[in-house]
């Protein structure tokens, strides 16, 4: 068994919420399976349009071989999801990576997010960033808002959105959005309500490190939390804050096997499929951000991550089915989480900047 001292990290779960794995029947069996097997949360992804080409080659849920069997193009709304498994589970954490703030009514968003967190009892995590910048991705065309001065209008939209959750009449003057005086309630369960940002480049730290109270970046390896990680400690000093009370989250992709070429064999076709647009050291990061490998080798990769500086896990596993999937989000826990019983907290641990520089054991090669 090797257990991941889960005091300082904990794990969540991407639910299948597109391609042909998604249904409500099997977000629900997953979610629940989820909780009962001990993670910590489950997570939804947030997109509007979803062509057959991004589900085949973006595969966000499942795996190549289901997308190239069932090419019909789901991709269910992401904060119709987060209410619907409110509602058929009782404990797990819920949230999403990452809502797309700039193409949403930041007032009604505020009030859709706040009201989930009461009808959960407090569960629910907010992620939040700017969207895909890849050409498939055309949300911002298909909704009709400028992609201009994104980072400043989704700035603006937290902050307005943070006074419509903290003041009993909130009011709120700005460049891109005005709120007269009104009252909106409910108020979120959470104080503050759990917002983890994406991206990880400067404009995107300058805002989280004054907005959020984590992150939760995309295909970052390990040398890119030993590089980032200092720098928004440093950010947040400036600003009166701590790294302390501030979640380093990994947003990756994961294949877990009783052995290590199992997993490699099983998420082959995935996995190149995922980096076939890449070379050279693109390439190679990306790989080294995922875990693959059998349980002794991905939780040392975790350790390492840790050591970074992280400390929460989105896991989104490359399965073939549910059966798959079920299958090794049980060895996971078995294996990893040390424990099938439900672990019950109040809140996530503070991340901490890195202390180590060793590189990942049981190297995965994609």
């Amino acid at each position: 068994m090797c257990v991941v001292d889960r005091n300082r990290v904990t794990f969540g779960i991407r639910l299948p919420v597109s391609g042909p794995a998604a249904s409500a029947e099997a977000i629900t069996r997953v979610a629940r399976e989820a909780e009962a097997l001990g993670f910590e949360s489950v997570w939804a992804h947030d997109l509007t349009g979803w062509t057959r080409e991004m589900q085949r080659s973006s595969v966000y849920c499942g795996s190549a071989e289901m997308t190239d069997r069932d090419p019909n193009p789901v991709m269910f709304e992401t904060l119709s999801v987060l209410s619907y498994v409110a509602g058929v589970t009782s404990t797990v954490r819920i949230g999403s990576a990452v809502i797309c703030v700039p193409l949403r009514n930041p007032v009604l968003l505020a009030k859709q997010l706040a009201s989930i967190d009461v009808l959960s009892g407090g569960r629910l995590i907010v992620g939040v960033g700017i969207g895909a910048v890849t050409d498939e991705v055309t949300d911002y065309e298909v909704l009709g808002v400028s992609r201009k001065n994104r980072y400043e209008r989704m700035d603006e939209y937290l902050d307005m959105m943070t006074t419509v959750w903290s003041s009993p009449k909130p009011y709120y003057e700005g460049r891109f959005v005005d709120l007269p005086a009104t009252e909106i309630f409910p108020k979120p369960v959470q104080d503050p309500l759990p917002l983890w940002m994406g991206g990880s480049g400067p404009r995107a730290r300058e805002i989280m490190t004054t907005r959020a109270t984590g992150w939760i970046p995309s295909w970052l390896d390990i040398d890119g939390y030993r590089d980032l990680v200092p720098d928004i400690a440093r950010r947040l000093d400036t600003k009166g804050r701590s790294i302390n009370d501030f979640v380093v989250a990994k947003d990756c992709y994961v294949a877990i096997d009783e052995s290590a070429d199992g997993a490699r064999k099983s998420s082959r076709r995935t996995t190149e499929r995922l980096l076939n647009r890449l070379s050279g050291p693109g390439r190679e990061r990306r790989c080294r951000s995922m875990l693959i490998g059998e349980p002794h080798g991905v939780s040392d990769q975790i350790r390492s991550f840790v050591e970074a500086g992280v400390s929460h896990f989105e896991l989104k596993f490359i399965y073939h089915s549910e059966s798959h999937l079920s299958q090794q989000m049980g060895l996971f826990a078995r294996d990893i989480l040390g424990t099938n019983q439900r672990l019950r907290r109040k809140s996530f641990p503070a991340a901490r900047p890195p202390t180590a520089t060793i590189p990942p054991a049981g190297a995965n090669l994609c």
